[in-house]
């Protein structure tokens, strides 16, 4: 069952990347707590997650590489529900206004642990 998603407060500076992956990432991940639990439907859903916290910084540092990905982006998002959609838009502006001073591309991996817990794993990427 889709419900909308509570804003968050920014993390604290001494976050560490885990915490603030998944800070960003919350309001979309609490459209569909059920879905997200599953490891399968996260993995596709924190690909959207990096897609969001990676488009700002691409516009500027690496235009071409932003276009192919923003192209990527808005094929995904024409196929979403429409909630879904809205949440990204607003993962992508909440990019800019909470996390602007964060200057690092993101790549998420999602796996479980021996006990079967869902695990993200977010690691900081330089911008070229």
């Amino acid at each position: 069952m889709m419900r909308e998603a509570p804003a968050q407060p920014a993390p604290a500076k001494t976050s560490t990347l885990s915490e603030v992956i998944t800070a960003f990432a919350a309001p979309l991940l609490a459209l569909d707590e059920k879905a997200a639990a599953d490891p399968d439907v996260l993995r596709q859903l924190m690909v959207l997650v990096d897609m969001c916290w990676n488009l700002p910084l691409l516009e500027a540092s690496d235009p071409p590489t932003h276009a192919k990905l923003k192209l990527g982006f808005d094929n995904i998002v024409k196929e979403v529900p429409t909630q879904v959609a809205e949440q990204l838009a607003a993962l992508i502006a909440d990019r800019k206004a909470r996390f602007g001073g964060l200057s690092f591309l993101v790549q998420t991996r999602v796996d479980t642990d021996a006990a079967g817990k869902v695990r993200i794993t977010p690691e900081a990427r330089k911008l070229r």
